[in-house]
């Protein structure tokens, strides 16, 4: 069995976090203005007290040593990153289903663009997030199953978009093949529509993970950056502590990452949760000015 990376968790094993630090559209809403990007990740930690991210960016791109070193320069052993995995190892643009074999050469350039993490005890999880063509079917949990053996080092969530997994009368079937494939779950909030699936909570091994995508009703008419363009209202957050809550009892750590990142939304809406569950740090706490609060 994957065990955690035994970095030092700070505080809380809740850990909150946005789908990436660096968006020009931030400065302003949530980042000061003439902060430059160098700039981005240690206000992300050292000020607004986060101490996980998501890398979206990975999934674009594979990972440059400079980058990540960076990272690790700017942050300390209290500061962890979850990674998405490249869209070459969940072929979401190639639309080739059913799918190939995983592409091991892919897989292995990967976990060596993320391997300074891992050995620097930084890395929290591996992000798998597949589309919704990529619907359950024998296939396609082989191509899970084979995706596994193909990171065998890294702890790996999976995150689906096609709601056959998660049907009433399936979903128990899913977990357990995720529980017998040491794959971790992520449980995803997403605009409510026959083609997506519902919210559906369950914790998965060590890592739990809730992952806040916004309610935008116009998901599969907008573009990318539309689509996440959605804030989400008080009371809309304060209905997920109960399930946080319940998740932290189950796991070594709970990961909570918001991809609504348009316009700072994301990172507004992270602060706000962090006060509702009593997380905010001392330094947010102590200004008179807290971004969007």
């Amino acid at each position: 069995m994957t065990t955690l990376p035994r970095f030092r968790f700070n505080q809380s094993m809740i850990k909150i976090a946005t789908a990436g630090f660096s968006f020009k559209s931030w400065v302003g809403p949530v980042y000061p203005q003439g902060l430059t990007p160098a700039q981005y990740l240690p206000y992300y930690y050292r000020t607004l007290g986060f101490d996980t991210v998501e890398i979206d960016a990975s999934y674009y791109a594979y990972l440059g040593e400079k980058t990540v070193h960076a990272w690790l320069e700017k942050t300390d052993e209290n500061f962890s990153f979850v990674v998405k995995l490249h869209k070459d190892l969940t072929l979401n643009e190639s639309r080739e289903y059913p799918l190939k074999a995983v592409g091991r050469a892919a897989a292995e350039r990967f976990a060596a663009s993320v391997l300074p993490l891992k050995e620097n005890r930084r890395l929290t999880a591996l992000l798998a997030q597949f589309g919704p063509l990529f619907a359950r079917k024998p296939e396609h949990e082989k191509y899970l199953a084979d995706l596994r053996e193909c990171l065998p080092e890294f702890p790996l969530l999976v995150e689906f978009r096609h709601p056959s997994w998660l049907k009433p009368e399936q979903r128990e079937a899913t977990f357990d093949f995720l529980r017998r494939n040491n794959l971790g779950y992520v449980a995803a909030d997403l605009p409510a529509n026959l083609r997506l699936p519902e919210l559906t909570p369950q914790v998965v091994g060590e890592i739990a993970c809730l992952r806040l995508h916004g309610r935008n009703p116009n998901w599969f008419k907008a573009d990318r950056d539309e689509r996440y363009n959605y804030n989400y209202r008080d009371e809309e957050l304060r209905s997920f502590i109960p399930l946080i809550k319940e998740m932290e009892k189950k796991a070594l750590v709970t990961l909570v990452t918001f991809n609504n990142c348009h316009g700072g939304n994301a990172l507004v809406n992270a602060l706000k949760l962090k006060k509702f569950l009593g997380l905010l740090g001392p330094v947010l706490l102590k200004r008179e000015e807290l971004p969007g609060l």
